[in-house]
């Protein structure tokens, strides 16, 4: 037993037809397939035997639908007898259309299709057999889209740069911040273990921009896709990693870096305590070392590193600290 839809994708408020088809089904009397579905995703609207069975003078399809057990699916059961066998020996007869509205339900999900169960039929002896079945996909273009992510702050991951598992991320003071094509913009919170997520975003050809900013570390900046009307909406993940060192926010690590460092010293200063560890101290300047005259690579911003501030290098403040 195939299945086949009329369509490969499909919305809210669509109309989903599957064309169930038999193939080398011979010498047979009765039938009776179990069709799953998700009721929260679809509505199903009709079971109607095809033009090809009912030549063959079927009894009408009765159709009874039961909870699955799992959630919102359902079973949907078809069965039918055939008055006239003749002829019930092709390879692949179309028995039956199957017809659901898609639904615009909460949250997202990849498709909104029929799932097999379990298909038997009856021959003209008496005797029972189970097909094997094969239904396509219909991928679900879903109204809205999510971003989801993770932030890495580089002074407040592992030495092997992985994140800490012991470390709250809520003390990093990272702000995250989406910004749609029309200007509006949403901010969500990060949680202990860095991760934040934006859900029920509008389709639009035009790209999101997110912003995340962590003290002391570059400002990520990247455009995410919003899901276009014809494609649906998608599920985009992204793991903005911040390298540090950049205390004064102009998207370079130099000297006046260091500097900022130096002053700060002893104090708890979030844009000077890299790592978050309670006190500004040289391993926070040792970040500074570490990513010496780099440029933050996602700001448009070019900054050219300064190595000599009034006379003072990474060296001086280094020795002093």
């Amino acid at each position: 037993m195939v299945g086949a839809a009329d369509t490969a994708k499909a919305g809210p408020g669509d109309v989903v037809t599957y064309t169930l088809t038999a193939h080398d089904l011979k010498a047979w009397g009765s039938f009776n397939t179990q069709l799953r579905f998700d009721s929260k995703l679809i509505k199903l609207l009709s079971v109607e035997p095809t033009d090809e069975l009912a030549a063959h003078d079927p009894t009408p399809v009765e159709v009874t639908t039961k909870d699955a057990g799992s959630g919102t699916w359902k079973f949907a059961t078809a069965s039918f007898d055939v008055g006239d066998t003749a002829g019930l020996t092709a390879d692949e007869l179309p028995l039956l259309t199957v017809s659901y509205e898609v639904l615009d339900a909460d949250g997202w999900s990849l498709e909104n299709s029929l799932v097999t169960s379990s298909t038997s039929y009856t021959s003209t002896d008496g005797t029972k057999a189970q097909l094997q079945q094969f239904y396509g996909a219909v991928e679900r273009l879903n109204p809205l889209s999510h971003l989801s992510g993770r932030v890495a702050p580089e002074a407040m991951l592992t030495d092997a740069y992985a994140f800490d598992p012991a470390f709250d991320y809520t003390t990093a003071g990272s702000t995250v911040t989406l910004t749609a094509p029309d200007g509006t913009v949403r901010t969500a919170e990060v949680d202990a273990t860095s991760r934040f997520g934006f859900g029920g975003l509008p389709l639009t050809d035009e790209a999101y921009r997110l912003e995340v900013r962590v003290p002391g570390h570059f400002t990520w900046y990247e455009d995410v896709a919003g899901g276009a009307a014809s494609e649906g909406g998608q599920v985009v993940s992204t793991v903005p990693a911040l390298s540090t060192g950049d205390v004064n926010a102009d998207d370079v690590v130099d000297v006046r870096d260091a500097i900022a460092i130096l002053e700060a010293k002893g104090t708890t200063a979030p844009a000077a305590d890299l790592d978050r560890s309670g006190s500004v101290d040289r391993a926070d300047l040792a970040w500074v070392r570490t990513n010496y005259r780099a440029q933050n690579p996602t700001s448009d911003r070019i900054t050219t590193p300064v190595t000599s501030y009034r006379g003072t290098t990474l060296e001086d403040v280094e020795d002093r600290m």
